[in-house]
């Protein structure tokens, strides 16, 4: 799940706050295209290597004694709304800030998906597969949380993001993009893409799926053979 662009992309935003936004951590997150609007990895490092700067405040100060006014005015909108994943929170608080990130979308990052940049519908059917298979991770998650219960105890961006990071080795279910023979595909792999002819499987009663024996060692046929060579076997018929 981490290696799908969107899902990337947020993972960096994450990874950014653990290192408390020193130099690296922006320089990576503005090479995402999700964020290279607000984010101007040139700049980054022409500030970072220069000085040491960590801290939001820190680099929206220093861009604003730079000559760029334009990009320190992009860095100060980009700052206000990722000061929010400088605030410690429980873990439970952490899921919801990040299920309701994915359900509001504030920062437009579901949008630029519909966006359908360059025309590159491989990428859109990726990045939804992503965005979708992170929502319901996410829920998930939340579900488990509430159902067993944490310790309540407050952590901070480093810590929800190693957790987050396990997590994103979930796997959703991806495609080619190859057009010859017979695709087959999970319903959300078929979006945004058209067919000649369209098979449902897994409709036919009683064939497909195959139905479970009625014994969970030996099936009926087994059975049968077994009771028929003198074992003292019931047969279904019997029960």
């Amino acid at each position: 799940l981490r290696e799908i662009p969107v899902v990337r992309a947020l993972a960096a935003l994450f990874a950014a706050a653990a290192e408390e936004w020193g130099r690296h951590g922006l320089a990576e997150l503005a090479d995402q295209p999700y964020f290279a609007s607000e984010l101007d990895a040139r700049a980054i490092n022409a500030i970072g290597y220069a000085r040491r700067v960590v801290g939001l405040a820190a680099w929206a100060e220093a861009f604003a004694d730079g000559e760029e006014p334009a990009i320190a005015a992009d860095f100060k909108r980009f700052a206000v709304r990722a000061a929010e994943l400088d605030q410690p929170r429980t873990v439970t608080a952490w899921i919801a800030w990040l299920r309701r990130f994915l359900e509001d979308d504030p920062w437009r990052m579901r949008t630029q998906i519909d966006a359908v940049p360059g025309g590159r519908f491989d990428v859109v059917r990726l990045d939804l597969a992503g965005w979708n298979g992170l929502a319901r991770l996410v829920g998930e998650w939340a579900d488990a949380v509430e159902g067993w219960g944490a310790d309540g105890s407050v952590v901070s961006a480093k810590v929800f993001h190693a957790q987050l990071d396990e997590l994103l080795e979930f796997e959703v279910a991806l495609w080619t993009p190859d057009r010859r023979g017979v695709p087959v595909l999970e319903g959300l792999a078929g979006a945004y893409r058209s067919f000649e002819h369209l098979f449902l499987v897994g409709c036919e009663a009683g064939s497909l799926p195959v139905p479970a024996p009625t014994s969970p060692l030996l099936d009926d046929e087994e059975r049968i053979a077994l009771a028929g060579a003198g074992l003292p076997l019931e047969l279904a018929g019997e029960w």
